[in-house]
């Protein structure tokens, strides 16, 4: 099986071709168009392709791939592989389906974002943010914005579209005046996007001034949230030492997955199981401060059975529990 390709940072070389193609990206790393250097040493467009805000591509010849010297490079939304039969984009942790702008699959850290659904795309964030992996948004204007790989800080003055349209005028002009005669598509194309980022990112009105109120606080808020999620790690694990000076004839399971009859999960933060008969004898949940029980934890503990799966589950794999037969704890600290 022959090599087609290696990625780098301004596009990938093609070995089946023996040509460079030259990527443009967006501010979230969308490429917009691909280009390459013809036999007259021309630049030659191969590829441009447009998007609707949550990944959708039309016109600019995106969803025809036919006149492409390159058809089988399939990584132009943020990076991630596009599924040729499908349309789907496979991100390392879950599907997305660019069409409906949702997720295919339940988000791992659903319990830890309850306030939103488990299926949006980049938490709905989708022009100042990027999915990262699957698992949740990360700006590309603030304090995150170097892990993104995209523009640099925001000023705590400056407004989201301001700073969006500084930054994309930069990198055009930037290209339309480097540009000479052998490169009059890419600048007439430079141009047009210019005059675009003027119209569009222009906004007026309160809203730019409110940008960086609203920035503020998603930064607070995720800081509260990562440090919940952080004492919470800490907490279940003292408590799981706890249990097993408790039990110490009995294994204690941790992070044990049960699913329901209609195939949803909850997660238990530990399983104590008697050694000699493999069977459940408690379950537990750890909760610290003011925080509060899933839904599906809930769920459980008002009387659905579930099923215990998944390599956590170790003997107890298999077992059906339910909290009218197999006592139940929820410890707070």
């Amino acid at each position: 099986m022959q090599l087609q390709f290696v990625p780098t940072a301004e596009g990938y070389y093609d070995f089946v071709h023996n040509k460079y193609f030259y990527q443009y990206k967006d501010q979230i790393g969308n490429v917009r168009l691909t280009y390459y250097k013809d036999d007259a040493g021309n630049a030659a467009i191969d590829r441009a392709t447009d998007y609707y805000p949550f990944g959708l591509e039309f016109g600019g010849g995106g969803l025809n791939t036919t006149t492409t010297l390159s058809p089988k490079y399939f990584y132009t939304f943020q990076g991630q592989e596009k599924q040729e039969e499908t349309g789907w984009n496979s991100f390392k942790w879950r599907n997305y389906d660019p069409s409906t702008g949702r997720f295919f699959n339940i988000d791992p850290l659903a319990e830890d974002y309850a306030y939103q659904s488990p299926y949006n795309f980049s938490e709905n964030a989708v022009v100042n943010a990027r999915e990262l992996e699957g698992l949740e948004k990360v700006l590309i204007f603030g304090s995150r914005a170097a892990a993104a790989g995209a523009a640099a800080p925001v000023s705590p003055r400056t407004g989201v579209y301001t700073e969006l349209k500084r930054h994309t005028q930069n990198s055009l002009r930037f290209w339309a005046g480097a540009a000479d005669t052998n490169y009059n598509i890419i600048r007439a194309s430079s141009m047009v996007g210019i005059a675009l980022a003027n119209r569009v990112l222009n906004s007026e009105g309160e809203s730019k001034e409110s940008d960086s109120k609203v920035s503020n606080n998603e930064e607070k808020k995720k800081t509260t949230l990562e440090k919940n999620r952080s004492k919470g790690k800490q907490t279940e694990s003292e408590v799981t030492e706890e249990l097993k000076n408790e039990f110490p004839e009995d294994e204690v399971l941790t992070q044990v997955t049960g699913k329901f009859k209609d195939g949803k999960t909850t997660v238990f933060d530990n399983v104590i199981v008697n050694k000699e008969t493999g069977k459940v004898k408690e379950t537990n949940e750890t909760k610290s401060g003011n925080a509060r029980l899933s839904k599906p934890q809930t769920r459980y503990r008002k009387g659905e059975s579930v099923e215990l799966t998944g390599k956590n589950a170790g003997t107890a794999k298999g077992q059906t529990i339910n909290p009218n037969t197999i006592p139940d704890r929820v410890t707070r600290r």
